[in-house]
């Protein structure tokens, strides 16, 4: 699993970049739509906060992204134009956000 944080969202996919060697080693990538398997959205439990996540599955591998990046609001309005059938935020974000630190997930786009 990488958690990513975005670049660029085009019509044909995601540019993202993730960190390893404790942020010392910068590394880009590129999911491109069709290649998205399954989507499902989850909150994360930070003691103090929560933190609503979204993973994309391709093939073996998983790619995470979560509220806190810059472009958390359009990569949410493009999952809905680029993933045909993906459940529309206004229908799972209540289901997910709420109650306050409990651990909740939903799929809601898989081909």
């Amino acid at each position: 699993m990488l958690l990513a944080a975005i670049t660029a969202i085009s019509q044909d996919g995601i540019a993202f970049q993730w960190f390893t060697e404790k942020g010392k080693i910068k590394h880009v990538g590129e999911l491109p739509w069709k290649a998205v398997k399954s989507a499902t959205v989850f909150k994360r439990d930070l003691l103090t906060y929560d933190l609503i996540c979204l993973q994309l599955r391709v093939a073996d591998d998983v790619i995470e992204f979560d509220e806190e990046d810059l472009q958390w609001k359009e990569l949410l309005e493009a999952i809905q134009h680029h993933l045909p059938g993906c459940t529309p935020w206004h229908e799972w974000f209540s289901e997910v956000a709420f109650p306050a630190f409990e651990t909740k997930e939903r799929l809601i786009f898989e081909k």
